[in-house]
Order: C-alpha cells, then structure tokens, then sequence
C-alpha cells in the first residue's frame, strides 16, 4: 500500500494546496494521510468532504493529536478510513484504549498497527 502524506495544512499552504493531493491518487497512493496544527477539526474535516466529492474509494488516514476531543465514530461517519494515534492520544479520548484503527472496507480494521 501507498500512502501519500499530505503536509499542506500543518505548512499552512492552505486547503486548495492540500487538495492537490488527487494528484497523488492519480499517481497511484491507495491512501491519503492528513494532519492539522490546528486544535479544532474543521480544517480535516472540511478538507475529507471536500475530498470524497471527487474521491470515493481513496482511503484517508488522519493524525489527530492536536484535535484529540473527536472519537473514531466521528471520524468514520465522515468518511475517514483510519487515524494514527500516539500513545498520549489515547488518554485524552481521540482514540480509545485499542489504539489506532484502520478501516479498509469490512468495518473491522487492525489495532494497535505499524506503519511505516
């Protein structure tokens, strides 16, 4: 799997430079991964709908540690496919007790997994 990691938004280059992250879909990445400076979620949010608009089957991974108050029900009903926790993550709610979850089309992704 290929994972592109988009850095638009922590360089704050803004949402239009990280939407051209489809050019890295065209290039082959089966995943997008996202991550924000910003304590509120809207940026990752707003950039994962506008995403799924022309993008449906891409997955999309996120790294909330600065927006640790989202849970991974959120993230899912948005239509984010994974998030990568670090350990502190965990203790303040943005994943739970598991670890980090991928979800690649069974509802029933690996905890706790390496990514490289």
């Amino acid at each position: 799997m290929i994972c592109a990691r988009i850095e638009s938004l922590i360089l704050k280059k803004g949402m239009e430079d990280a939407l051209e992250s489809f050019a890295f879909r065209k290039a082959g990445a089966d995943a997008i991964m996202i991550h924000s400076r910003k304590k509120d979620p809207t940026e990752i949010f707003t950039f994962v709908e506008r995403f799924r608009e022309k993008e449906k089957d891409c997955y999309i991974v996120v790294v909330p540690t600065s927006f640790n108050s989202v849970k991974e029900e959120e993230f899912k009903r948005r239509g984010v496919n994974g998030d990568l926790c670090q350990p502190i993550d965990a203790s303040y709610g943005a994943c739970d007790s598991e670890g980090c979850y991928f979800d690649f089309g069974e509802g029933k992704g690996p905890r706790n997994a390496t990514v490289c």
